[in-house]
């Protein structure tokens, strides 16, 4: 038996609300609820990552529609990989992942149209 977190009065401890007053008593934990969140977001950020770290290793040069096509999709993969890690615990290894790729093939992008 456990009291009440409302009234005080003792009720059955896997009693989901007080029988006398109706208070809920057990508050979900939100560290909980955030590493059950959704995964969506680091799994895209992820192959977003590899997509566009792929991209690097082809042999013909990149047009502008291909250059813009590959930094929109390093800008969402960095961006869902960033609110992922911020808000949901369950995907953050698979989102730090690809903003690493999508950093790294960004930079490496740079470097190659700079020569």
């Amino acid at each position: 038996m456990v009291f009440c977190r409302g009234c005080g009065k003792e009720i059955h401890e896997s009693a989901p609300t007080c029988p006398q007053c109706g208070a809920v008593q057990k508050v979900p934990d939100s560290a909980a609820l955030a590493a059950d969140g959704p995964k969506w977001m680091g799994i895209t950020s992820l192959v977003l990552g590899i997509i566009c770290f792929l991209i690097l290793f082809d042999e013909e040069p990149m047009d502008k529609d291909t250059i813009i096509g590959f930094l929109m999709f390093a800008t969402v993969s960095i961006v869902f990989g960033a609110v992922s890690v911020k808000s949901y615990i369950a995907a953050k290894k698979m989102a730090i992942a690809g903003i690493v790729l999508s950093s790294i093939s960004v930079l490496a992008l740079i470097g190659m149209h700079t020569q």
